[in-house]
């Protein structure tokens, strides 16, 4: 187990146990000459009882509980705030390992509870129209940070979470095998059982990294392509990661894998006002969307700021919806819900501002 860095609000160095699997933990207890069982109930209370304190903890004897509690944690992060916004999402900020924040949303609708999370303080990527990469990348998220964020979100809500959503902070394929890790615990039966297909992972497509998923046995995943334009030069601008893995790379790598996806392939496509939202843009994305056999979820783009780019009118982005359904492409209008508190698609930030 990896040791964490000193944590500002616990003052003491601990090795976190959200994230580590039932063998791990099974190997804590025979290290100290206890029984497997203990594992089990142990795993019952961080994955399905988001327990935070040893104080919880009532399966375990209290003298064990006292030892473990002076080298093991529950949590890694903390909760600094949450926003209701009027919508009824909210918005958690937390704070993190080197005191700096990430941010997670809650959305509820009449039929799901979806919780959209981070895996980056910060990304590198930088969207010119995502506030995410506006004030850096600092660095990757361990699965306890992660998996904190599932626990307190859970923990805050009056309902069980129905879909877990990597679409907040980072680029969850460049954070990979912590990005594994963090699947592997919300799908396994000592985890938190969630089922594969309530899952969705969104990438601005790092085609290595891509090509690694698809083999990674999680296939029922929904793998979801920030694509944002229909050509490289328009892409380049809007997502400079292009330059280094191209439009052609992304559908060559979607293409290779074809019999891996057992699920719809769908690509995001940000609608900015006068930048992508053209008739021959919707013809070029429509293009790609059925040579990969793709479904779009076009997404108005959230005002961020110090960025002059602007949302089109509603009757825009649905006439561009309908350009695409025209061509044959199923395609559906995101409609990013927090606005207000400044949680949608594109606004969340690892600096606090005033």
């Amino acid at each position: 187990m990896e040791r964490n860095k000193d944590l500002s609000f616990f003052g003491r160095t601990m090795i976190p146990l959200r994230g580590q699997n039932l063998e791990g933990l099974q190997n804590l207890f025979l290290s100290r000459h206890l029984p497997k069982y203990r594992a089990t109930q142990l795993a019952e209370w961080i994955y399905q009882k988001d327990a935070f304190s040893w104080e919880e903890v009532s399966t375990l004897p209290q003298p064990l509980r006292d030892v473990l509690s002076q080298e093991y944690g529950l949590h890694s992060i903390q909760l600094e705030k949450k926003k209701a916004s009027e919508d009824g999402s909210v918005k958690f900020l937390f704070q993190v390992d080197g005191g700096d924040y990430i941010e997670a949303v809650l959305i509820p609708t009449p039929k799901r509870k979806t919780l959209c999370i981070s895996t980056q303080v910060g990304c590198a990527v930088g969207c010119i129209f995502c506030a995410s990469g506006k004030d850096g990348f600092k660095r990757n998220l361990t699965p306890d940070e992660i998996l904190d964020q599932v626990s307190y979100a859970r923990r805050e809500s009056a309902a069980p979470l129905t879909n877990i959503v990597f679409m907040g902070m980072g680029e969850p394929l460049l954070n990979f095998d912590h990005l594994i890790t963090s699947l592997t615990a919300l799908t396994s039966s000592w985890g938190y059982g969630l089922s594969q297909r309530r899952i969705s992972v969104s990438t601005s497509g790092i085609v290595p990294k891509i090509e690694a998923f698809l083999n990674s046995g999680f296939n029922q995943v929904k793998l979801c392509i920030s694509l944002h334009a229909g050509n490289e030069e328009l892409r380049t601008e809007l997502v400079p990661i292009n330059k280094k893995f191209s439009i052609q790379a992304l559908k060559d790598v979607v293409q290779r894998n074809r019999h891996k996806i057992k699920r719809d392939l769908t690509l995001e496509y940000t609608v900015i006002k006068e930048v992508n939202d053209r008739q021959s843009d919707a013809h070029e994305l429509a293009a790609i969307a059925k040579e990969l056999k793709a479904k779009v979820n076009v997404i108005a783009y959230n005002p961020i700021p110090d960025v002059t780019l602007e949302r089109p009118e509603i009757q825009q982005i649905e006439r561009f919806r309908d350009i695409l359904e025209h061509q044959g492409v199923r395609a559906t209008v995101r409609y990013s819900a927090g606005n207000d508190v400044s949680a949608a698609c594109g606004q969340l930030r690892r600096i606090v501002k005033s």
